[in-house]
């Protein structure tokens, strides 16, 4: 996620306000060059904009309200038992991770979720919204933050992320977890997808990032109004930082390879989300995406969630009540059930 809307070269973006530590910081060259002039398609750039489709606040303000908003309700995650800042991997200064709930039972479900950005903002520090629902609910959460771009290449990212789901199913192997279910919100949801769908390094070397043996407790996925063809992206202000071409962002994006993901998680389980106010190209990548896993053999379901915008989609998971943190909680059950059970594949409207 991210937003590319067109501001004056002296305007303040609120996601550009963070270091890469996560404090804030005056200045925002990144996103002050993407803000300014219109070498870029008008249409695509505007389709790419999470915040030009919000109902409830102006694209200009809709970005710093939300980076309030999931501020204020991560912290109560923090109430909760919890580790923080634990190092993943040794290949950059974010590779760390917050791990909440492990005072319950040894058997809970491990959900990792991986935040959105457009992988050049946000942190893991905002991003631990559902934690207490889903605690409530018997899940442990694991919030995974990365390194950003342009500092590192997208690649380098998926790497990261790969690594993080490999510490978290050594977790739950550890813990006799019943599995794992990976969360991912807009860049999220490309990250959490491509790391199922891409080669790994695998072997006995620190640098292994081999998920084989971990195949059958990785149960499920959850996107929250995902990109998961990146070739459109390449025509807009998003791609100055992550510098990809048409054959690269084909690379990158999980419905190259979706295929692959079938044929080596036949039983893995998807539940692809998207909010009614978010762009029609957003909805389109959902639907599409979700259609391509069905082809390939899993079973997948689209959910058009009602009233929800880009960013209303994963702060209202922070509400117990909330239809879609309700069938979050259902789906990671079904999840560690029998792979045989029936799921839906076909769109639906959740209300």
């Amino acid at each position: 996620m991210g937003d590319t809307v067109k501001t004056p070269a002296t305007a303040h973006h609120p996601w550009a306000a963070m270091n890469q530590e996560g404090e804030e910081r005056e200045e925002a060259p990144v996103w002050r060059a993407s803000c300014v002039g219109n070498h870029f398609p008008q249409e695509l750039e505007a389709e790419y904009s999470p915040s030009r489709w919000s109902k409830r606040h102006g694209a200009q303000q809709i970005i710093g309200i939300h980076v309030k908003v999931a501020t204020d309700l991560s912290q109560v995650a923090f109430s909760l038992t919890h580790r923080l800042n634990i190092p993943y991997s040794d290949q950059g200064p974010r590779a760390k991770l917050d791990v909440f709930g492990e005072d319950l039972p040894a058997e809970s479900v491990l959900l990792v979720y991986v935040h959105g950005g457009y992988w050049q903002q946000m942190n893991k520090e905002v991003s631990s919204l559902f934690v207490k629902p889903l605690y409530h609910a018997g899940v442990v959460t694991v919030v995974v933050g990365y390194d950003l771009a342009p500092q590192v290449s997208l690649e380098r990212i998926v790497s990261e992320v790969r690594a993080a789901v490999l510490w978290a199913c050594k977790l739950a192997r550890e813990r006799g977890s019943k599995g794992v279910v990976l969360a991912g919100w807009s860049a999220g949801a490309q990250l959490v997808t491509q790391v199922l769908s891409t080669p790994e390094v695998k072997g006995d070397t620190p640098s292994s990032t081999d998920l084989t043996p971990y195949k059958d407790l990785i149960g499920g996925v959850v996107t929250f109004s995902g990109v998961f063809d990146l070739r459109p992206l390449v025509k807009t202000s998003v791609n100055e930082p992550l510098h990809l071409t048409d054959s690269t962002a084909w690379a990158m994006s999980p419905l190259a390879s979706v295929g692959v993901m079938g044929r080596a998680r036949p039983s893995l389980r998807l539940l692809i989300s998207v909010g009614q106010h978010d762009s029609p190209e957003f909805k389109r990548q959902s639907k599409e995406y979700c259609q391509a896993c069905v082809e390939a053999g899993m079973r997948a379901e689209c959910v058009v969630v009602e009233g929800m915008d880009h960013f209303s989609i994963v702060e209202d998971l922070a509400q117990e009540k909330f239809s879609l943190t309700q069938r979050i909680v259902s789906f990671v059950k079904l999840c560690t059930t029998s792979p045989h059970a029936d799921t839906p594949k076909h769109d639906k409207k959740d209300h």
